[in-house]
């Protein structure tokens, strides 16, 4: 092998960090490529979310050959990656480059609309994927979700074969990678409620409207607890409804009316409680007051405090329709 050949162009082991970059060792490999031989990838995720190491959750992993590879270990661009150029890699390219020209290659992908030429899953935090061309491949691994949480994977480039002269291993070709890391991103899903109030028949007393108030408690799967309360203020009989927005999906909620106005009885139960679904507008907790005959008015007031660098700002706002306030 020629200097060019020994040191040049090949992508080396592609190792996930925190970051979810690859870092490029230096080569000096002391073989060619045999670029007739098929090669293999195993993937592991990272064990820090037990739902993607104990199958909860499966993650679909596709796989795009982006470049071909020469005996001498640089890269040739396939057909629809033309605009890529693999003509100046070598040893000094960074991984933050290597990371740029990954989003790249998905971005051709998707815009496209690629077919991919592998694909696997991960299951119980692994998977396989054999019989596969020699060249450079893009990794990307499907966004997933659990009822709680959503899953995104950054996408890289993996060259196969591959080389562990830079970790102590030896210079040879690698055409089995074993255990490449995929490192998910974590976030949570969120929900909302939808909370229903009807006035049967309402009491105007010299012009005043009927406020009714809700505490809402929020029970969220990560231990916390929030508490919001809302308020619906009528000016005639008939329905109106609060939405509250960006609760933690699977989160318990308690939803109790605290007060009623002063001349206004509930029929319906003060207390309800449901459960929040990722993505969707919980519905089903409605309450249902009537005029009990009394002459007393029911308006109320908000308040409302913003926190600055003084403290806190006190603001009064008149009640109104889905007034969602902390």
């Amino acid at each position: 092998m020629n200097k060019r050949g020994r040191i040049g162009s090949a992508l080396l082991l592609a190792v996930l960090l925190a970051v979810s970059v690859v870092t490029v060792p230096k080569v000096q490999a002391a073989t060619a490529v045999d670029t007739a031989r098929m090669c293999s990838v195993s993937f592991q995720v990272d064990g820090t979310y037990p739902e993607l190491k104990e199958g909860t959750v499966t993650v679909p992993v596709k796989l795009y050959r982006v470049a071909s590879i020469t005996q001498s270990g640089s890269y040739v661009a396939e057909d629809a990656f033309t605009s890529m150029d693999f003509g100046k890699v070598d040893s000094e390219t960074t991984a933050e480059e290597w990371s740029q020209k990954a989003k790249t290659a998905e971005k051709i992908v998707t815009d496209q609309a690629l077919a991919c030429d592998a694909e696997t899953t991960i299951i119980n935090g692994t998977a396989q994927a054999y019989d596969l061309t020699a060249g450079l491949y893009l990794i990307k691994a499907e966004e997933v979700g659990s009822p709680q949480y959503r899953y995104r994977f950054t996408p890289y480039l993996v060259s196969l074969p591959n080389n562990y002269y830079a970790q102590g291993q030896g210079d040879e070709w690698i055409y089995d990678i074993e255990d490449l890391g995929l490192k998910p991103e974590q976030t949570l899903r969120y929900g909302g409620l939808l909370i229903k109030k009807t006035l049967s028949n309402q009491n105007i007393t010299m012009g005043e409207k009927a406020t009714f108030v809700f505490k809402v408690v929020i029970s969220t799967p990560q231990g916390e607890t929030m508490t919001r309360n809302v308020a619906l203020t009528f000016d005639v009989a008939g329905e109106k409804t609060a939405a509250i927005n960006d609760i933690p999906a699977e989160s318990k909620v308690v939803v109790t009316e605290v007060y009623s106005g002063a001349s206004y009885t509930q029929t319906a139960p003060p207390s309800q409680t449901a459960t929040i679904f990722a993505e969707e507008m919980t519905e089903g907790i409605e309450f249902v007051n009537e005029h009990n005959g009394k002459p007393n008015g029911g308006y109320g007031i908000s308040n409302n405090f913003t926190k600055s660098e003084d403290g806190y700002d006190w603001n009064k706002d008149i009640t109104d329709n889905a007034t969602d306030s902390e």
